[in-house]
């Protein structure tokens, strides 16, 4: 999963490109003053954009810019522990097949292991979980490769996991490993954002998304069992 610049960044990215460009390609004969205030706030709309993923707030009026770090940052986090047992449940409920899943978590391990040192051990568990998310997403694929149909378990309390999983598939992807990643493993938004590959506002929205998705089945799987 490769980071992508979302479309903020991107806006920035292009407003400052521009007031660079006007700067530096002015028509000969304008004042300097011009010329520096068009440059500095090009630089300065690019500046922004290079760090917008870690800003937790941005204020753009005629006025300037103000703009706050979020105290978010993944460098400030604590490392992810990527437990075997924790990561087979994530991929069960992402993948809805327990085998398929089992097996991946097992790959996504053995992958970690063969890098050998190259990773830091304070990394091990983002890696690992990074390696599950890549092969669980290309899980259908995987199955039908493998000609393996996609098989169901039937042990105690197996009705309710397959009503959640079946909730979660009806979200794309990465909103399904956004929510599970923040409601079931508690992970904070920034460290979420690391594993997943996107920008803070980007996990966040959704995040957002699904739990407004997931809320209904919440409530019935509420009332259910109170009834």
């Amino acid at each position: 999963m490769n980071r992508r610049p979302d479309a903020s960044q991107l806006w920035c990215a292009l407003v400052g490109g521009a007031l660079v460009a006007v700067g530096v390609l002015v028509v000969p004969g304008t004042e300097a003053a011009t010329v520096i205030a068009l440059v500095g706030s090009g630089a300065g709309f690019l500046a922004v954009a290079a760090v917008l993923p870690k800003l937790q707030e941005l204020e753009i009026s005629p006025k300037g810019m103000k703009a706050k770090l979020s105290s978010m940052d993944p460098a400030t986090q604590p490392r992810v522990i990527a437990e075997a047992e924790r990561m087979t449940r994530l991929a069960r409920m992402t993948c809805g097949d327990p085998w398929l899943g089992r097996e991946l978590v097992e790959e996504a391990i053995a992958k970690t292991k063969q890098q050998g040192s190259r990773i830091a051990r304070d990394d091990r568990g983002t890696y690992t979980l990074r390696t599950l998310l890549d092969l669980l997403e290309t899980a259908p694929e995987r199955r039908w490769l493998r000609d393996r149909p996609a098989r169901v378990r039937h042990d105690r309390g197996s009705d309710k996991e397959r009503a959640i999983t079946e909730a979660l598939r009806q979200l794309d992807f990465l909103p399904r490993v956004c929510f599970l990643l923040r409601s079931d493993w508690g992970l904070p938004v920034a460290q979420v954002a690391t594993v997943v590959g996107r920008s803070i506002t980007q996990v966040q929205t959704m995040h957002e998304h699904a739990r407004r998705a997931m809320t209904p089945h919440i409530d019935a799987t509420g009332e259910a069992a109170h009834g």
